[in-house]
């Protein structure tokens, strides 16, 4: 459930008008589930802070530094967990400059006007965004076999505090057996136009 997060998070990373940023974001299942998280973009850096089951957990994704951290503050623990060059090849393929964003239209989604791109990858799965026209940030993308649906609210553009994106000095290293794997590629938003 938390990868999801994570891979949404990825998909941050490659649009230059998401570059620094913070936002609410729920992702809905088509179980009706939903997860809700605050994520913070900057530079390339993520940070997601979640619930899972009444455990407060964040995922800070480094890729400057090669590394991703897993924190758990009930525990005051730390994993930290080295970027493969797997993960490293799939960010780069997610390069706004690799992609080509359609734009389909116009509409409202939550009384906001927005311009509508889709993104068809070679898979033949699909994703539909919905950019606010006049602030340029995401409000919702789509998946269009209906898979997935994310929000996202209260997007506040602008510089993120570097402490965010580092684990705090008093939490304890741990190690971690094994390393799960993203189920599903990392979908970007468009970049504005």
């Amino acid at each position: 459930m938390f990868l999801v997060n994570l891979s949404a998070a990825q998909a941050q990373l490659a649009s230059p008008w998401l570059q620094q940023m913070s936002a609410e974001q729920v992702i809905k299942m088509p179980s009706g589930k939903s997860i809700t998280s605050k994520i913070y973009v900057d530079n390339g850096k993520v940070r997601i802070d979640v619930n899972a089951n009444g455990m407060a957990m964040s995922t800070i994704m480094r890729p400057d530094k090669k590394i991703m951290y897993t924190l758990m503050p009930a525990q005051k623990m730390v994993m930290e967990i080295p970027m493969t060059p797997k993960d490293e090849d799939s960010m780069r393929a997610f390069n706004t400059q690799n992609l080509h964003f359609e734009p389909v239209g116009q509409g409202i989604q939550d009384g906001v006007e927005c311009d509508k791109y889709k993104l068809a990858f070679s898979t033949g799965r699909a994703q539909i965004f919905w950019i606010n026209k006049q602030t340029k940030t995401p409000v919702l993308m789509e998946a269009e076999d209906g898979s997935m649906r994310i929000e996202w609210h209260n997007v506040v553009p602008g510089p993120q505090p570097a402490a965010l994106f580092e684990p705090p000095t008093d939490y304890k290293k741990m190690s971690m057996p094994v390393r799960p794997m993203p189920s599903s590629p990392p979908v970007p938003p468009p970049a504005a136009h």
